[in-house]
């Protein structure tokens, strides 16, 4: 592996708080696994929403999205949705299995966090944080054109195929990007002695949020 820059975002993070953060996604990732595997739908669907804790779904809690996803929709309609994603045979059929709930307000950020505390060894987070250290990564660690390019994926104003097709594009580069940042992650953990997480994706989510809420504007 590349050496790292010290004038790289993830190498001047605090691994302590990354790990804690991962752990605290880790017990919420199992809690999650308990209620959806008793069929307890309402239960798994207010935590997997955001709605009864924040770090159940970061993507839905941040907008509020959880109440109105609920409005829409009843819980037993968003529990099918999880039992499709559970069962998904790999990371890029989300997308789809997302857009063909036609679930109001649940889109491909809301829906991919769900499907990675689930199974977050297997299918990555695609949202706004995982977004912007991917383009932090594309563009040789630049953060501004990273905060840049993250705009057109915080627009609410296109139109909804629209939006849709545009993170249905990205979801599969944000996948590689993730690995990188996990074994980048765990490289500079061990280096400051502290533990780091062995779920993949949700360890390389940690990372990403840690980067993001210190680095993005």
């Amino acid at each position: 592996m590349d050496m790292i820059s010290k004038s790289e975002p993830w190498y001047s993070i605090n691994y302590r708080e990354v790990y804690d953060h991962y752990y605290e996604r880790y017990k919420i990732h199992q809690r999650l696994i308990n209620t959806f595997q008793k069929s307890e739908v309402s239960e798994y669907v207010e935590l997997a929403l955001g709605i009864s804790e924040g770090g159940g779904n970061y993507s839905a809690s941040e907008h509020g999205l959880g109440p109105q996803i609920l409005q829409q929709s009843p819980p037993q309609r968003i529990f099918e949705l999880a039992q499709k994603l559970f069962i998904c045979k790999g990371p890029l059929e989300i997308p789809d299995v997302i857009y063909n709930a036609n679930i109001p307000y649940l889109k491909i950020s809301v829906g991919s966090e769900m499907a990675t505390l689930l199974r977050p060894d297997s299918f990555w987070i695609t949202n706004v944080r995982t977004i912007w250290a991917y383009f932090v990564l594309k563009h040789n660690n630049s953060i501004d054109i990273a905060n840049d390019q993250l705009f057109y994926y915080r627009t609410r104003e296109m139109p909804s195929e629209m939006e849709y097709q545009l993170w249905k594009e990205i979801h599969p580069l944000v996948g590689p990007s993730m690995e990188k940042l996990a074994h980048m992650g765990s490289k500079l953990a061990k280096e400051r002695n502290i533990e780091s997480g062995n779920l993949k994706y949700l360890w390389a989510d940690a990372i990403a949020d840690t980067a993001y809420n210190e680095y993005s504007k």
